[in-house]
């Protein structure tokens, strides 16, 4: 039996340690059989890119990205473990009840599965969560835009067969993936999608006796996009191509109602690139549209829905593509038909400054809100006219005609140049709950009205 002898202090304090390396070395085979080691998957698997196309080579399906971890699982020792893995890649696609459906892949398989890899036992102790990026194409990609996502499980080779050690994991909600099919550069179809990114009221009020034609609609604002990857064996150009908005306003409630509009079909041209290099183009463009509706809305009572949908010719002359889409709803408007009435007295207001409150009071007859300032005239002397930037609350009723709630002092009324003063230089404006009076180019409170007199303005 051979005999240890250790002549330093630290050899004899190790020598424990040498005896039970000579344990470990005789049971090394049954170590190596407890050993293995094992997959987390650490980076849920996403859609790295929107759209595929293809005629561009590794981008001609589903571009994933995820991370997976590895760790060492068994009783220490110095004999060299690895073992062999491989990525299973599953891809689903949303339907139009949000269920998700597994599609086949190139070949037509369920499961694309990745080129196996081996991780050792040294390589783990050191190295990070490992990235991987895919490109998975489909056996019948989408003909629309399609909303997919990637599921990822992570196998081992064991026993002559491969084990699921780690997922599935379905990564996040997908990504609404947008196809190119086109494989003849010339073809006759522009090849082009769009999508809204964006659409927000801007002014939710309307004024039909104003001035500026605009401010006699809504005012709504999009964001959109095409994406485009055409005459890809050229440079890419720019070409002008005509989108339709196309707008629908509905009243809600049981039933609802839609409300007509005097225009509801917008074309816009817009530059749109045919591509950009070996992918496609993204051209981004913004539209502000004014809605104004063929009939009185209800302001009092009513919640209101918008919706709008863009639309392009595919092949010129011929089939309409359908593209991006926005919806608003449970709006309230502000619809005038420009009456605003003093008591009894009507004026005609010809624009409304500020933003007025939708928010305010409601009743089944009205809804209150307030005008920062307004133009107008005196329906019966329309050469008087009406320029205050005094706040005044008003009520809006459904058919449209405003009345004076509440103002904090008098509104200057402004008569036309050959108009002649009363005696005294003073052109009386009364109502009866809120008097007013215009007096040589300056407002003063007025008197009361007399009983019976009413409202006037000479």
């Amino acid at each position: 039996m051979p005999v240890f002898r250790f002549r330093s202090p630290v050899f004899t304090r190790l020598a424990p340690f040498a005896f039970a390396l000579l344990s470990l070395g005789s049971g090394a085979g049954e170590a190596q059989a407890q050993a293995t080691i094992d997959a987390a998957i650490t980076g849920s698997p996403v859609i790295v890119r929107e759209w595929l196309a293809l005629e561009v080579a590794e981008k001609d399906g589903v571009g994933g990205l995820a991370s997976v971890a590895f760790t060492y699982s068994g009783p220490f020792t110095f004999t060299a473990i690895q073992r062999t893995f491989r990525l299973a890649w599953q891809v689903d696609a949303q339907d139009s009840a949000g269920d998700w459906i597994p599609q086949q892949v190139a070949g037509g398989a369920m499961v694309h599965h990745g080129d196996p890899f081996q991780i050792s036992r040294s390589s783990v102790s050191v190295s990070a969560p490992i990235p991987f990026d895919v490109n998975v194409p489909l056996h019948a990609p989408p003909t629309v835009p399609t909303r997919l996502r990637l599921v990822l499980s992570v196998e081992r080779f064991e026993g002559g067969s491969w084990v699921t050690v780690a997922g599935p994991d379905d990564g996040s909600s997908g990504l609404l993936i947008y196809p190119f099919l086109n494989t003849d550069p010339q073809d006759a179809a522009r090849n082009m999608w769009t999508r809204m990114n964006s659409f927000t009221v801007a002014r939710r009020w309307a004024l039909e006796t104003a001035t500026n034609v605009n401010m006699r609609g809504f005012h709504f604002t999009t964001q959109a996009q095409a994406l485009r990857f055409d005459a890809f064996d050229m440079p890419g150009t720019n070409e002008s191509v005509v989108v339709r908005y196309r707008f629908r306003l509905f009243q809600q409630g049981s039933p609802e109602v839609e409300i007509p509009l005097m225009q509801n079909t917008f074309p816009r041209t817009h530059s749109i690139r045919t591509h950009e290099g070996q992918e496609p183009h993204i051209s981004t463009f913004t539209g502000n549209f004014y809605l104004r509706p063929a009939v009185q809305l209800n302001s009092a009572t009513g919640f209101f829905r918008v919706e709008v949908e863009m639309e392009h010719d595919e092949v010129p002359g011929g089939p309409v593509r359908v593209g991006g889409n926005g919806l608003l709803s449970n709006l309230r408007l502000l619809h005038f038909n420009g009456t605003l009435r003093f008591g009894t007295l009507d004026t005609v207001m010809r624009a409304i400054g500020g933003d007025p409150a939708t928010g305010a009071s409601h009743t089944a007859a009205h809804v209150q809100t307030t005008l920062a300032s307004y133009t107008g005239f005196l329906s019966q002397n329309t050469g008087h006219t009406v320029d205050t930037a005094i706040a005044t609350t008003l009520r809006l009723f459904a058919n449209g005609t405003a009345q004076v709630f509440s103002v904090p002092s008098s509104i200057p009324v402004t008569p036309p140049l050959h108009a002649r003063p009363r005696a005294g230089g003073r052109y009386p404006f009364r109502t009866r709950k809120h008097p007013l009076e215009y007096l040589g180019g300056a407002c003063g409170p007025a008197h009361p009205a007399s009983p019976g007199h009413g409202n006037r303005c000479v």
